[in-house]
């Protein structure tokens, strides 16, 4: 229906129960969507739009009003003292023959082609002018997502007010370590080439690859910042500076191999801080006499005694779960397990208990078995008759 802007009336319709064209040939459509002008004049309109031409017919509706969709190129006339028309000027199929049942788009492109969306699955299509496929394309997760239109254009320049987005990851321990380095600026499509730097100094630069930009570094970092430049070199943008993530716990080393010491465990910060390869000497102190020997300090005419100096006992806590410690002797101690305790009771009071009511209760038969036995035998109830 063209409807006029000024006041709402309805200028003419097209199709339906109360068409003001008299549709000729093959001109018939339902569920259509998308109409747009191409052309107009007094007396010829040219419009196009999609065909949707689906229906419900397991619901008693409307069947479909075509074996597929399709996209339509019509011609409007209006002659002076003759009936209004319409015909087909051009129609373009749906490439697998379905039906887009709902939704859907159709752009003419500058060059003469033709982009069709058929939303389902993201289902599109692009034709040329003869109805001849180009390209036809969808999304992976078809249950999933669909479209409603789609558009194609060379024109159209992305220049989003926020910065791009960075993230810096630190892998490796020692002089093997690396930086990964992320960037994507989500909607920006002049950039071309990417700079790195960290502390402000230039780590290296990247030509953009697809949305996310990976770019690795030996070099120590800090804070990380990437900038954005177009073919031609000029600036485009720079991200905020982030810190340098060190993934699974690794720590950066100093730089220098000479100022590690050995044995230091890379595992704990505080023991890779850098050590200083020539510390400061301190004060001279006093020079010490050496000590008075022994048997200078114990008298000549007193026997010789073995000094001993005792070990304290061990004190062993009580509220360990384990049962063996190393004295200062290198000499273990067994501590005996304290029965009363629950896990004792029911791992070896109780079976116990169990396993002996049984065995009493075993012998207990067997002997009087025997008993029973030696008495019928005496009362001759197991002798055999003549």
């Amino acid at each position: 229906m063209l409807i006029a802007g000024d006041d709402g009336r309805v200028l003419w319709r097209l199709g339906g129960k109360h068409s003001d064209y008299i549709l000729e040939d093959d001109l018939h459509f339902s569920r259509q969507h998308h109409a747009r002008y191409i052309s107009h004049s007094p007396r010829r309109d040219v419009i196009s739009f999609l065909d949707n031409a689906a229906g419900e017919p397991e619901k008693d509706f409307q069947p479909p009003t075509n074996a597929y969709s399709r996209g339509f190129v019509v011609e409007l006339l209006r002659p002076e003292d003759e009936p209004m028309r319409a015909r087909v000027l051009k129609e373009y199929k749906r490439p697998d023959g379905g039906l887009a049942d709902k939704r859907g788009s159709m752009q003419q492109l500058p060059n003469g082609n033709v982009l069709l969306a058929w939303t389902d699955a993201g289902y599109f299509s692009e034709h040329t002018e003869d109805d001849r496929v180009l390209m036809e394309g969808r999304f992976l997760n078809e249950t999933r997502l669909g479209t409603y239109r789609m558009y194609k254009s060379t024109e159209w320049v992305g220049r989003p007010t926020r910065p791009p987005d960075v993230k810096a990851l630190g892998y490796g321990i020692g002089f093997s370590s690396m930086t990964a380095i992320y960037v994507s600026w989500n909607g920006a499509t002049e950039h071309r080439t990417w700079k790195f730097f960290s502390d402000g100094e230039l780590l290296g630069s990247a030509n953009r690859t697809g949305f996310e930009t990976v770019f690795v570094t030996t070099n120590g970092t800090g804070m990380v910042r990437a900038e954005a430049y177009d073919i031609n070199g000029e600036f485009l943008g720079s991200s905020n500076d982030v810190p340098t993530e060190y993934a699974n716990g690794w720590v950066p080393v100093p730089k220098d191999p000479s100022i590690m010491e050995i044995g230091q465990h890379l595992e704990d910060p505080e023991s890779m801080k850098p050590v200083e390869k020539n510390p400061p000497v301190a004060d001279q102190a006093q020079p010490v006499e050496p000590p008075t020997p022994l048997e200078q300090v114990i008298p000549q005419d007193v026997a010789p005694q073995v000094i001993t100096n005792p070990l304290p006992e061990p004190v062993i806590p009580i509220d360990l779960p384990t049962d063996l410690y190393n004295n200062p002797g290198n000499e273990q101690v067994s501590i005996p397990p304290d029965f009363t305790k629950p896990f004792y009771i029911i791992t070896l009071v109780i079976p116990s208990v169990i396993g002996w009511y049984f065995i009493l209760r075993v012998l207990y038969r067997s002997l009087g078995g025997m008993l029973i036995s030696h008495r019928s035998y005496s009362k001759g109830y197991l002798e055999i008759p003549d």
